[in-house]
């Protein structure tokens, strides 16, 4: 499933919509005008076709998407690391990070 975003004149959106429809599942048609009222955009979720019918899809839930991802605190010091220019692994002995530049 994916999100399309168009932008066109005003006049072609039935067309547009028309050709959204043949070409993919989608939902309902969200229409808004472009900030300088000249056009309109639409927005729209929509699926391929498989067999005429869309794809089902099967979502994993948040713990088998997350099972093997590193724990929240490790990236969050990955981060601080990178973003200090410090290599990983440059720990005081409480078990938190440190600066290892002598002043």
């Amino acid at each position: 499933m994916f999100e399309i975003r168009i932008i066109c004149d005003p006049a072609d959106t039935d067309r547009v919509t028309k050709t959204l429809t043949e070409a993919f599942a989608i939902g309902p048609v969200r229409r808004y005008a472009t900030r300088d009222g000249d056009r309109a955009r639409l927005y729209v979720t929509a699926d391929h076709f498989t067999d005429g019918e869309p794809e089902p899809q099967v979502w994993p839930t948040p713990e088998e998407a997350y099972a093997l991802a590193p724990s929240v605190i490790s990236e969050i010091g990955w981060t601080a690391n990178e973003a200090i220019g410090r290599p990983a692994g440059h720990s005081t002995s409480s078990g938190g990070t440190r600066n290892c530049r002598s002043t």
